[in-house]
Formats: C-alpha cells, structure tokens, sequence
C-alpha cells in the first residue's frame, strides 16, 4: 500500500475538539499490553477505537459492551517487529488473529452474544490505493457491529475520521462543510436529521445506509443532498454482519449468496455459515432474521424490506405496521421526521400515537391538519389519535428509532 499523508489527526471529535495523532494509533497497534479505556489518553469514540486498534494489534479476544471494552477469553498477542504503521497494518491485514464479541440490540428478544473473528470482519474491508485520502465521518455507535466495520475500513487505509456519533445536528452540518469528509455511513435516522432545508454537501462522494429500512422517500432526498456521492443501502445485522447490498430499496440476493439466502412467510432467513458464533434454536442451519419483506421477484430472489416481526399494532383486530405510517407523515410537506408507536387502550386493544418533529417555519401546524391530510390517503383506523410535536426522536444507543 502507497504511502499516507499523517500530517493531519487520525481523530478528531467533533464535539469537544480532542485529537488523536497517527503516532498514537501506531503505539495502540503495536502495544504488548491490554490496553484498557481508562489508560488511554481521551474518553468518548476516540478512546474505544484506540482500544480497538489495540486488540487488532494484539490479536486479543475481546467484549464490546454498552460503555467498556474488556478482554475476553485469550489473548494471542501477535508478533509487533519495529514496523511503521504502514507495514504493520499490511500484515495485520493479511492475517489478523482474535474475535470481537458484542450483544445484538435485544429488539426482537433478549440480547444475545454474537462472536466474529477479526480476520471475517476484515474480509469486507476494501482496501485501495483509491481508499487511502478517504476521510470517515464516524456515526455510529463504535459499541455495535456497524461501527466496528467502519473503524476497520477506515483502519486499514490509513484514513482520517471525524467522530459523529452523539454530536448535535448543526454540528454534524457544519463539519461535513469544513472537515472535507468524503465518506459518511449512518443509519437512515441519522440522515434525516440533516435534512431540513440543508445546501448540499458536495464534499462527499460516499453514502451508506443501514441498520434501518430506508424507502425510496429516503433514497432521493440522499441523493439530493449528497449529489456527488456513491449511494449504497446495506443489510446488515450484529448476527451476520454486512449481507446485501443495493442502491435503492430493492435488494437482488447475488448468485454467490443463492443457496444461502431465502425467504419464506415472507421472513428472510439466512444461512449459518454467513453468521458468527452465537447460541442459536436448530433450523436445519438456518437463522430467522425477523425482517419481514416483499418479494418481487424469485430468480433471481429480489425484495424490499416491509417491516421487523413483532413492529406491527393491533388496533381493533386490525394489523398496522408503524413504518408504514411513518413514511406517510414524512410525505406531508411540513413533517421532518416521524415515530409511530402504541398505547394500550380498553377498547380497541392500542391507541395509535405519532411523535412528529416539524421542519423549520412549520410550528404552527396543526394535529387537524397532519390527521386530514392523511385522510386522504388511509382508512380511519390506520391515523394517529394522539400526534405530540417535538423537537427531536427518540433514538436507541444503536441510532436506530426507539420503538
């Protein structure tokens, strides 16, 4: 791999300012000790990715959990000759020793430890001479396996990153205009906060979207904003890591995934050898990801995400799935964002609410208003009866929309 410019920070966080150079992320690589959060020299995203760049160094197995980074059951301390930080990310790139273990969000159940080798992870690095000026905004939550992915991409091509995750929205803004950031992934929810009004970001050259259901709404306003940008939708889990990917909605299942993907009762399920290693019910070696979808074609198997197993409302024996209602009201002209949730209600077993956050100069629409535009398009079950204005959505440490 060419040689990188290291004059410029490896991080940089974007809501208090601390950095940490290329000269310290070489040290982490090349540490012979188990490098704990509370030695390293900054708190927050910047410390657990040079706690990580120190268990890929090592070859350590670890536990990703909410808040801490613990070593777990071994530790293989690999080899560290005096290599510069390029020569030392080659080799650990050809061969990385350890696992990374990590709990899934619980959102259909229980949480459950899921364990990857670093050598599977860093199968999906794409690693280039094209990749080596990229410069990351970090968005996502370094706890979950999506931010784990990007911290190896940006890892082994030697790549700036702008921490993201946590920082407020006109922060976010203002650093995609000033940070020169060319890559950004980050879940749908995260996205459209940028949305209200915005100039176009035309820096980047790089969208990618996952760990939510993103529809074609989404996939146009992206595209809008982001006009010089690669748009790529990913599906991905903590079970399987990155699986498909698409440039809208609609997914096509690659003829090299044929036999290891399917869809049945409209469930996609996923065979075990794209996963990690986790305690699992026996299905003939299949897995139930709880993702529901809408086939639209069978050879080759194409479908869009419709909604999660378990996300849908009883109203009156009536089925009402929440995203659906979510991007009706994101449709009407003065919605910026929306949640669609229940509450128990006597008589018709749910009361369907709406969290809604306006766009800017639309504070004074009305519930009335929001409740007859959407007459127009649903039955009278399917409207909220309670719609509650705010000023942001609930969101889970993931950044996915608390349901």
């Amino acid at each position: 791999m060419k040689s990188v410019d290291h004059s410029r920070p490896w991080f940089v966080d974007a809501v208090d300012g601390s950095e940490i150079s290329f000269d310290q992320l070489h040290s982490a690589l090349r540490s012979t000790t188990s490098l704990c959060l509370e030695r390293v020299p900054y708190r927050g995203v910047g410390a657990v990715l040079l706690r990580l760049a120190s268990a890929v160094g090592r070859g350590e197995d670890v536990l990703l959990e909410e808040g801490s980074i613990r070593p777990d059951s071994g530790h293989h301390i690999n080899e560290t000759p005096d290599l510069d930080l390029t020569s030392a990310l080659d080799r650990l790139y050809r061969n990385p020793l350890g696992t990374v273990s990590m709990l899934t969000s619980g959102s259909t159940g229980q949480p459950k430890r899921v364990a990857h080798t670093w050598a599977r992870l860093v199968q999906d690095v794409r690693r280039g001479p094209t990749h080596c000026g990229d410069v990351w905004g970090f968005c996502y939550n370094p706890f979950h396996i999506a931010g784990v992915q990007v911290f190896l991409q940006a890892l082994f091509n030697q790549n700036s990153v702008v921490g993201l995750y946590g920082a407020a929205p006109d922060i976010i803004r203002a650093r995609l205009h000033t940070s020169v950031i060319t890559h950004l992934s980050a879940t749908p929810t995260f996205y459209r906060l940028l949305m209200d009004g915005e100039p176009a970001f035309t820096e980047v050259r790089s969208v990618t979207v996952g760990g939510e259901r993103s529809d074609e709404s989404l996939i146009r306003q992206l595209r809008r904003v982001f006009p010089n940008a690669r748009l790529r939708n990913v599906y991905a889990s903590t079970e399987a890591g990155t699986v498909l990917t698409a440039e809208g909605d609609v997914f096509r299942v690659p003829s090299t995934f044929r036999d290891r993907v399917k869809v049945e009762e409209q469930q996609l399920w996923i065979h075990r050898s794209l996963l990690g290693q986790f305690d699992q019910a026996s299905n003939a070696g299949w897995y139930a990801t709880q993702d529901l979808v809408e086939v639209l074609c069978h050879d080759p198997l194409t479908f869009r995400f419709v909604s999660r197993s378990g996300d849908s409302l009883n109203v009156g024996g009536e089925k009402i799935d929440p995203g659906e209602l979510e991007a009706y009201l994101r449709q009407l002209p003065p919605v910026l964002e929306a949640r669609v949730y229940g509450r128990s209600n006597a008589v018709t077993g749910t009361l369907i609410c709406a969290d809604v956050r306006l766009r800017a100069g639309q504070e004074g629409v009305s519930e009335r208003s929001l409740r007859e535009a959407l007459a127009l398009h649903l039955p009278a079950y399917k409207i909220p009866r309670l719609i509650r204005f705010v000023e942001s959505i609930s969101t889970t440490p993931s950044g996915k929309m608390k349901r």
